[in-house]
């Protein structure tokens, strides 16, 4: 995640807009330039895939509307920590 974040600021410095949606497991698209390996094996492992999803929070200032983006980055993990497969927690 910190990698795929760290790409997106990378992008948008250049850019000035966020990458597009992409649906999970895909690169969004001019992404791939700044990620290892052009983020394949990022966005899409054998235990989790990751999606870009960019939305805008509307914000009301002096009767104008403006965007302010948000977050942009989801994932959906497959595995589950019930099954023995995924992170653990630390127990005291």
């Amino acid at each position: 995640m910190t990698t795929a974040r760290a790409a997106a600021y990378s992008y948008v410095e250049g850019a000035s807009v966020w990458p597009a949606t992409a649906v999970l497991g895909k690169v969004p698209a001019g992404l791939a330039q700044y990620l290892p390996g052009g983020g394949t094996k990022l966005f899409k492992a054998p235990l989790y895939q990751l999606g870009w999803q960019v939305t805008a929070a509307a914000k009301k200032t002096k009767g104008t509307q403006q965007s302010t983006p948000t977050r942009p980055i989801r994932s959906s993990a497959r595995a589950s920590t019930a099954s023995g497969v995924g992170p653990k927690m630390p127990t005291s």
